[in-house]
């Protein structure tokens, strides 16, 4: 495994450990749409109440402006999850194209180890970031 493939476990680990923390006991919880408002949860919403997920500082009310709820709904846990397995299936992928071609003494094509630097600039914020990997 690569240095770079070790860094993405990591921080796709990260991803996962923080959406499941998000969705907790309730998988209803996972998916999140906007409304005027409100971020809510449809799957726990019975008609006329709401579960919302974000609230002002006081937990009284709905409070997103309007320029923020469209993103926060679009990333919901569930598409954070969506994410973190797609990510997961492309380093697999990569990383075993990779063994292969060196079990039988092939060079292997620098497109694997681009594709796995690319996978990794989302985290280039992170103090583990190498600056080798930028593109």
């Amino acid at each position: 495994m690569s240095d770079v493939t070790a860094f993405l476990n990591a921080r796709l680990d990260d991803d996962e450990k923080i959406a499941n923390t998000a969705i907790g006991r309730q998988p209803e919880y996972a998916e999140w749409a906007y409304e005027g408002d409100e971020v809510f949860a449809p799957g726990l919403s019975e008609p006329g109440d709401r579960w919302n997920v974000t609230c002002d500082s006081e937990g009284l009310r709905p409070a997103v402006e309007e320029k923020d709820g469209p993103h926060i709904a679009h990333h919901d846990p569930a598409r954070a999850l969506r994410d973190v397995a797609a990510k997961r299936g492309v380093i697999r992928e990569m990383e075993a194209a990779r063994t292969n071609l060196e079990e039988r003494g092939i060079n292997v094509p620098f497109f694997i180890t681009w594709t796995l630097w690319h996978l990794a600039a989302v985290y280039s914020d992170h103090p583990d970031y190498r600056k080798e990997w930028q593109i």
